[in-house]
């Protein structure tokens, strides 16, 4: 029951972001981001593991990344942190991210490279291995300088898994100030 109530509040929460994002665009403002220099945000979610040694259940986690934007778009630096049920699953990540503007709406695909901590109820010890990634989202524009972004991140090594979640991301213009 409780958790049904927190899947519907978060289904409400995210419904009015998206469907109001053009209303609260500024008027004049780039709600493409085009003027943007770096970003960093924090986002919650859920993470869902297949084929990997102990870990058979979907565990929460939150996150932080910092993105640059370079000529041929963003290279993001980011950190994953998911517990649960004995486990632990641990990312740090480097991206390449292409951003696509759909109307108010920036959509999102990246690839990139992870170094991922381990730990199960079946392990002796934590491991460390390199893996990868690729995915894709939507950010929309909230007010001033704030987006709401929404992620699909596909991870292969070790075994597969999909993360998906949802946060904030604070943009800065080209030069390091605020827009």
């Amino acid at each position: 029951m409780i958790h049904s109530l927190k899947s519907s509040i978060w289904t409400l929460v995210i419904a009015i972001l998206l469907s109001g994002s053009s209303v609260f665009a500024q008027e004049g403002q780039d709600v493409t981001g085009g003027n943007i220099g770096s970003e960093m945000g924090f986002h919650v979610g859920r993470l869902l593991p297949d084929q990997i040694n102990g870990l058979t259940e979907i565990i929460s986690g939150w996150g932080i990344r910092y993105g640059m934007k370079t000529s041929r778009g963003f290279i993001e630096l980011g950190g994953n942190f998911h517990s649960g049920e004995g486990s632990t699953y641990n990312t740090l990540s480097v991206s390449m991210r292409g951003d696509i503007p759909v109307e108010s709406l920036v959509a999102e695909v990246f690839a990139g490279i992870d170094l991922v901590q381990i730990s199960t109820p079946v392990m002796s010890e934590s491991s460390y291995m390199g893996g990868g990634h690729v995915g894709g989202g939507i950010m929309a524009l909230v007010g001033g300088d704030v987006w709401f972004r929404s992620d699909m991140k596909f991870n292969v090594n070790p075994g597969t898994s999909l993360y998906i979640g949802f946060g904030f991301e604070i943009r800065f213009a080209e030069g390091g100030g605020a827009r």
